[in-house]
Parts: structure tokens; sequence; C-alpha cells
């Protein structure tokens, strides 16, 4: 053993002297932890800073927009997929369309990554509902950071339904506008409008299209009239209140249990479970962007089917026939 490395005995009042392979030991480990929490500070900060420098993309900058592209002039973006069918059918093969949002999430809370804007700053316009809440948050922002897309509200000309929230007393306006069909015609005509604007060239195309696509509605329509006319009991439950426009244009009652973009609570489970025995409803809808453990309990309360149901499907039509046909067996 290295003599330099002997302590000397406490017992005899002596200073515990350490050797200095043993301080340097003990400064190493020093150094060693003092480094690590330095690094966990930088990840911590690092991790900040690339969130907040994406939200800065998000939600105050699209600030890749204010740069030069080769804009696409035969590209547009819609904000759902419902828009896409529509616009789809209306442009034919004189466009490429894409979607914001993805399949199976909900576009009242979704927020579009950088390289979506990337995306559709690359076309030359953007077509979508008005009211939905990813697109409220930033169409000023998409408008003032790109000024070439040519944007386009479709729900210009469709009488909105309204809710109160009780917090302010003040309305907001239901954005489910495409789950009718009298209001799939006027988007149409809108989305017709705005092409021609656009591509005068193909002006005969999109309204030809348009006459096509609205006797396909009109068929539609004609179904679903006829699959409804004798039901008698016409109040239906849903976990989120996206049929008002469809049950207005058929005379059904929606009974929703989200209220005011919340999850209903005891208390209100209860008063809908009262109030589906009173009304005899016999079909609860399900959507799959939502909860549905209150749907479930309260269908299983009352002896009522279960219908899952996708209104932001692509194939819109498919999906509303599927509706109807739910509510009519």
């Amino acid at each position: 053993m290295d003599p330099s490395c002997r302590l000397i005995s406490p017992i005899i009042g002596q200073k515990d002297m350490r050797c200095p392979s043993h301080l340097l030991f003990k400064t190493q480990k020093k150094m060693k932890l003092t480094l690590h929490h330095h690094l966990a500070q930088l990840h911590s900060t690092l991790l900040y800073r690339s969130l907040t420098f994406l939200l800065f993309f998000q939600l105050l900058g699209l600030s890749s927009c204010q740069y030069e592209y080769k804009i696409d002039e035969r590209l547009l973006t819609v904000s759902i997929e419902p828009l896409r069918y529509i616009t789809e059918a209306i442009a034919g093969d004189c466009y490429t369309i894409t979607t914001l949002t993805p399949e199976g999430v909900s576009p009242e809370s979704y927020m579009p990554t950088p390289q979506q804007f990337a995306k559709m700053n690359d076309g030359s316009a953007y077509i979508y509902i008005g009211s939905l809440g990813f697109e409220m948050q930033n169409i000023s922002k998409i408008i003032e950071n790109c000024p070439h897309l040519y944007v386009v509200d479709v729900s210009s000309n469709i009488p909105a339904i309204t809710h109160q929230h009780s917090c302010d007393a003040s309305d907001s306006a239901d954005p489910h506008i495409w789950t009718s069909p009298e209001n799939i015609k006027i988007i149409a005509r809108n989305i017709c409008k705005a092409l021609v604007h656009m591509d005068s060239t193909n002006t005969l195309i999109y309204k030809e299209n348009l006459v096509k696509f609205n006797h396909h509605i009109d068929s539609i329509d004609y179904a679903i009239r006829h699959q409804l006319k004798d039901l008698k009991h016409r109040t239906f439950l849903i976990n989120h209140p996206a049929l008002a426009y469809f049950a207005k244009q058929y005379k059904l009652h929606q009974l929703s249990i989200e209220h005011e973009g919340k999850e209903g609570s005891a208390e209100r489970v209860a008063q809908l479970i009262e109030q589906c025995k009173r009304d005899s409803v016999k079909t609860v809808f399900i959507q799959k962007q939502n909860s549905g453990r209150a749907a479930q309990r309260i269908a299983e309360e009352i002896g009522a089917k279960t219908v899952t149901i996708n209104p932001l499907n692509y194939r819109w039509d498919e999906e509303i026939l599927n509706i109807a046909n739910s509510l009519s067996r």
C-alpha cells in the first residue's frame, strides 16, 4: 500500500488528512455530478426552446409562409375531409386537393404542423368551413402571412345554428354545416364560384360538375326523406352535438351529452336518461373522435342501440345515409 494513502487515526487527535489520489477521486466525482446537472438543465432549455419554436410557427408566425415559394396553381388545401369530397367532385381533374386535418382527429382542437402550413402555402387556395376550432385559431395568420392564397369560407349564405354559453351569455355558431344535404349544395355552389374565379378557362367544366353533383345530393335527400317519413320517435342522442343541421332539415330532435364543449356531468347524464325514456329514444350515436363512455351507459339504461358514426368521413354521402338508416331501423 502506498504510504501516502494511509490515514492518521482520529483517536490521537490529529486531523483526518486524505491522500492526493483520494482528493482527486472526490473532485472528479463532484465534477461529474455538476456536469450531469448542467446537461439536464441544457436538455430542459433546448426542449423548451424547441416547443416554443414549434408553437411560434403554428400559432404566431407561420413564418414559413413569408419566404418565396414556387406556387403550384393546381394545388388546393381544404380543412376537413368532407370538403375534399365536395371540392374534388366540382374540380374534377383540374386540381389536386389536400386536407389539413388527418383522419381520426377532432378539428375542434387539432393544431396543424408547420410542415402542413408550408404545404398549404405551396398551393393557390385554402377552402375551409369557417367556424371549426382550429380554423378560427389560425385563419388570421394564414391571411396575413400567405397573401397569395385565395381563401374561401364555404359557410357563406348558410343560416347558422347557434349555441349559447351560459358563462358569458354569448352565442357561437355550430360549425357542422356539412351534415345537411341542403347545406352541402350551398357549399358546393360556393366552391364552384371560387374555382371559376381562380380558373375561368374551365368555367364550363366546373358548372357542369356542379349540376351533376347537385343531382347526386338530391338523390341522397330523397332517399333520406323516404327512410324517415314514417319514423314515429324522432329524438336521438349523440355524445357530441354534430347533427343539428341534419336534425333541422329532417324535423328530428338532437339530444347531446356534451354541453358547451364539456362532457356531461353525472347530474346531466341522469337528466338525459329520464328525457330519453320520455321521448322513447331508440338510437344513440357515438362519434369516433369523442369519448363514448357516457353514451354507452345511457344506451344500456334506456335499452337503445349504439351506432358508431364518423361525420368527418371523406365519403360524406355514405355516412349521412348510414345515419338515416340507423334511425329508421
